[in-house]
């Protein structure tokens, strides 16, 4: 079946309408591509009456914004917690200077799978998984990097007694006989 747009005047199939509860056979009167040209340009000439209006209801409704916001960023944070934490231990990382910038791109999708596989194995019952830098970033005799191949998934408790402990080796294991 076919509908007439009033906007361009061309007969065009019921998949080139958004459907529409007010009309009778449940489809808008305009093309898809019609409305979606008309909205480009209305929201263009009336931006800033829309940001005024925005505004105003952000103003307004400050409490409802800031308890939505509250709820969408634990979702968000429980939801992504593997991408998070890698942000944030590559952020740490820059600020010291320890990603190399010719790897940052190459190595970012395997540092990101690391952290991913950390999150993965939270069932294990070695309790909550942390990466780790095998040679870590602050030591007084050496800085490590922010690489795929200075990082390893320890349990927390591992993780606390390591520190930044460096014992010279690339494995780094002097902490663990203790």
């Amino acid at each position: 079946m076919n509908k007439l747009c009033s906007k361009c005047d061309i007969i065009k199939s019921y998949d080139c309408f958004y459907k529409h509860k007010g009309y009778k056979d449940g489809y808008g009167s305009y093309c898809k591509l019609c409305y979606k040209s008309y909205h480009k340009k209305y929201n263009a000439d009336n931006y800033e009456r829309k940001q005024f209006i925005k505004k105003r209801w952000e103003k307004n409704n400050k409490e409802h914004l800031q308890n939505w916001r509250k709820e969408y960023d634990s979702k968000y944070i429980k939801k992504n917690s593997e991408k998070i934490n890698s942000y944030n231990a590559g952020r740490r990382a820059e600020r010291i200077s320890a990603i190399p910038s010719d790897i940052r791109k190459r190595d970012y999708s395997k540092i990101k799978e690391i952290y991913s596989d950390a999150k993965d194995c939270q069932w294990l019952p070695e309790s909550k998984l942390e990466v780790d830098h095998i040679i870590p970033l602050k030591n007084k005799k050496v800085c490590g990097l922010h690489v795929s191949w200075n990082l390893q998934i320890l349990p927390r408790k591992q993780n606390n007694t390591k520190k930044n402990k460096f014992d010279g080796t690339y494995n780094n294991e002097s902490w663990r006989v203790k």
